[in-house]
């Protein structure tokens, strides 16, 4: 009886110790993209590429078409909107900008103004 309350003891304590410091993991950043049917494989294929050096990125892609992801980054359901057409002036972004208030990029010209970027 004593041998095996020790070899129980011993197995316990063998199984508690670990030699490695203990590491938690950093938190997952989730990431949503919506969007075209057309594209919806290029962009998994990306997504999977990204993923394998960014670990702590966790990044879901659903088609259901370009209207779909349009509609869903108007109302903020989505990070990312993957358009295989462009935006039709029906869909109106807050602000009147297509590219929304947080997703200006000064860069580009406005596809309704005409406006070409500073240099």
């Amino acid at each position: 009886m004593k041998k095996i309350a020790l070899a129980l003891l011993l197995l316990i304590a063998i199984t508690g110790c670990d030699s490695k410091p203990s590491q938690q993991a950093a938190p997952v950043q989730p990431l949503s993209i919506k969007g075209s049917d057309t594209m919806v494989h290029l962009v998994s294929s990306w997504a999977e590429e990204f993923m394998k050096n960014n670990t702590e990125t966790d990044i879901s892609v659903t088609g259901g078409g370009s209207g779909t992801g349009i509609a869903a980054m108007i109302n903020g359901t989505t990070d990312i909107c993957a358009s295989s057409r462009a935006i039709q002036e029906k869909e109106s972004f807050p602000g009147g900008d297509p590219g929304g208030p947080r997703r200006h990029r000064p860069d580009r010209p406005s596809a309704k103004s005409g406006e070409q970027p500073d240099h």
